[in-house]
């Protein structure tokens, strides 16, 4: 199944992430790419097998991030559309590849899009209202976010009609708050017929889930139609909400990296006759995102019924839950054929592979599934366990140590509020860096100093020493258990 098949399917949603369903193969492959760590984009594949094809690598630049999307242009098949790519450079420019749908299968490209991004692009695909064999007889639309270095996103319209080229009908830089990923969702809400599905309503309102510097869910919202000021298709804003502010601010400060979503199935529910006035159910706004605990953070919404759900987005929520595990960058995630179940993947920036999960029909998640290189590969590997706390202040130097027999290691650093922080990771615990302020309250930290750290045995004492700004050595030490 494709982006446009819910002309076929009355509930599948377009994607926007970096992992689709498409119409290849017996039962519909999976089709997946990620940036490669020596350069270029790595194309992953699923038949119905269910075993992950080795990565086809094309592009030759460094990138960051990258999306996919199925559409209705065709090189060669009457049936199968070409894969289109978007991919954000570590330099800031978003390229655009595409790759034929017969022959060689050749990707072509990079042509430059867009610049200044400060992260991967999400991009989901509207569909044609009809379709003849290699002939759309109504235009298409590419929708296309990315957030922009400094603050905010930039939303990309790319118009696509029959026989013609394809136009950019808005590219217009929105928000103030400096975001680490966008996600994008196209759904049915505020149809105005009595339908529920996209196979009936089309694309109605397009969603965009940012996560924000500061750990916050940025959620913005666009009306979809026909705009008569400018004579063709385009998008009204029309309310945003923050996730740990507005609402939910139990998870105020929890989100990371690049989130996704997509409208799903669950509660929806067509015209089940010809009552008047009978409405149906738009399913839910499925949402989820990297967590800076570590594993995945999930959020869902009652979109409401069609003709009804204009509701503002800070209303329709349930429940939030988390989904341990490792500490990931980027997620993407969808709904598939295989009995409606959901489909994860996630990954960390720099990983050669990726983590995949699947939910059932009984809500139960399994995996992950780590697809790609072991982890044992011979190279170095990154993460910031400082990530999200105060700044490093400027001249002073980190120090380590390593306790035993707790497997624990340690970092300790003096933050721009001169206080002493130290992170620390328990080896065989939770996957993630914890956080503590040794100094929290005592003499501040001098200037353009740098702590010094030790150990002792059988005490088991850790000990931090530092210069106060009373010119005076302080020592913070801890008995463990």
């Amino acid at each position: 199944m494709s982006d446009l098949d819910w002309r076929e399917d009355p509930m599948m949603s377009p994607y926007g992430g970096f992992l689709i369903q498409t119409r290849r193969g017996d039962h519909g492959n999976f089709e997946l790419v990620i940036p490669w760590h020596s350069g270029g984009i790595a194309h992953y594949w699923r038949g119905g097998d269910g075993e992950w094809r080795e990565p086809l690598i094309f592009g030759r630049h460094q990138y960051i991030g990258a999306t996919i999307i199925e559409s209705d242009f065709r090189a060669h098949d009457r049936d199968l559309g070409n894969f289109e790519v978007y991919a954000t450079r570590k330099t800031g420019q978003v390229d655009h590849y595409w790759r034929e749908n017969g022959g060689m299968h050749t990707w072509r490209g990079p042509y430059p899009v867009g610049e200044s991004a400060n992260g991967a692009p999400s991009c989901a695909y509207s569909g044609a209202y009809s379709d003849s064999n290699v002939r759309r007889t109504s235009s298409t639309y590419f929708w296309t976010v990315w957030p922009n270095t400094g603050a905010g996103f930039t939303m990309r319209i790319q118009k696509n009609p029959p026989g013609g080229s394809p136009p950019i009908i808005s590219h217009t830089g929105t928000g103030l708050i400096s975001l680490s990923g966008v996600g994008l969702a196209i759904t049915t809400e505020s149809a105005l017929s009595p339908y529920a599905g996209y196979k009936y309503c089309g694309p109605r309102q397009a969603i965009v889930a940012g996560v924000g510097v500061d750990g916050m869910l940025y959620l913005y919202r666009w009306s979809m139609g026909f705009d008569w000021t400018i004579g063709s298709y385009g998008a009204q804003t029309l309310d945003h909400t923050v996730v740990g502010i507005e609402i939910m601010p139990e998870l105020a400060g929890d989100f990371r990296g690049r989130p996704a979503l997509f409208q799903g199935s669950h509660g929806y529910d067509e015209v089940s006759d010809w009552v008047p006035f009978d409405s149906g159910h738009l399913g839910n706004l499925e949402l989820a995102s990297p967590s800076r605990r570590g594993g995945l953070i999930f959020l869902w919404r009652n979109c409401g019924k069609p003709r009804y759900s204009k509701e503002a987005l800070t209303r329709g929520w349930g429940n939030s839950y988390h989904l341990s595990g490792p500490l990931y960058d980027e997620v993407s995630f969808m709904q598939s054929t295989y009995h409606r179940n959901i489909e994860l993947v996630a990954r960390r920036h720099g990983q050669p592979g990726f983590d995949f999960y699947w939910r059932d029909q009984r809500g139960i998640w399994h995996g992950p599934i780590r697809i790609g290189a072991p982890l044992g590969e011979n190279r170095w590997w990154h993460t910031t366990p400082s990530d999200g706390q105060v700044p490093v202040a400027p001249g002073t130097s980190p120090t380590s140590w390593y306790t035993t027999p707790e497997n624990v290691q340690h970092i300790a650093y003096v933050g721009t509020d001169q206080r002493i922080h130290e992170c620390f990771y328990r080896i065989g615990g939770e996957n993630r860096w914890w956080h503590t302020t040794p100094s929290d309250g005592q003499v501040p930290v001098a200037p353009g100093t740098s702590p010094t750290s030790w150990y002792t045995t059988p005490e088991n004492v850790q000990h931090i020493a530092y210069v106060g700004t009373d010119q005076r050595i302080h020592e913070c030490f801890y008995f463990i258990p």
